[in-house]
């Protein structure tokens, strides 16, 4: 399913089911690769190892606009709130098209931030989350596009000289 926020427009989040209070935009839920660059001495370039997915780092943007929002935004503070001190904090399933479209399921809070007044008279609370996903071996190393080949006499030389060892040992 994809979505379009022209169409259905969606103004909150589900975290452990419950609706986010007031307007919820989620914001910087980027992918990213994590690639290991392996170079030696003498060489021109590298080989590139990995290809595992790295934890998706996003914020979630509360706009309270009343007292309504207000009262709602402290029945949720409890979800997002750090755990009491000597309990093990735990994942937070997270709903919202936005991270449904980056594969984000589950998430931890990594910052809660305090109302802040806007320009406007509104009240914005933001929200920085983790992504949890229990680690999966992927070592990968990519292949070329294509074969490179060079029109460099060195190189073709060389090339040359690397199969004819190759060839003499085995």
């Amino acid at each position: 399913m994809s979505f379009d926020p022209f169409t259905t427009p969606i103004s909150f989040a589900k975290v452990k089911g419950v609706k986010t209070p007031g307007i919820c935009v989620i914001e910087d839920a980027d992918q990213s690769i994590a690639w290991d660059e392996r170079a030696g001495p003498f060489l021109a370039g590298a080989f590139l190892v990995g290809g595992g997915r790295k934890l998706v780092h996003f914020s979630m943007r509360l706009t309270l606009l009343t007292s309504q929002d207000f009262a709602d935004w402290y029945a949720f503070k409890p979800i997002v709130d750090r755990p009491p001190y000597g309990t093990r904090p735990k994942s937070l399933d997270i709903w919202h098209p936005w991270l449904v479209d980056q594969g984000v399921r589950s998430a931890v809070v990594e910052k809660l931030g305090q109302p802040k007044l806007s320009s406007d008279g509104s009240f914005e609370i933001k929200i920085d989350w983790i992504e949890f996903r229990i680690p999966k071996i992927t070592l990968a190393k990519p292949e070329a596009s294509s074969t490179p080949t060079s029109n460099d006499p060195v190189d073709k030389l060389i090339e040359n000289l690397s199969s004819q060892v190759q060839k003499l040992s085995g």
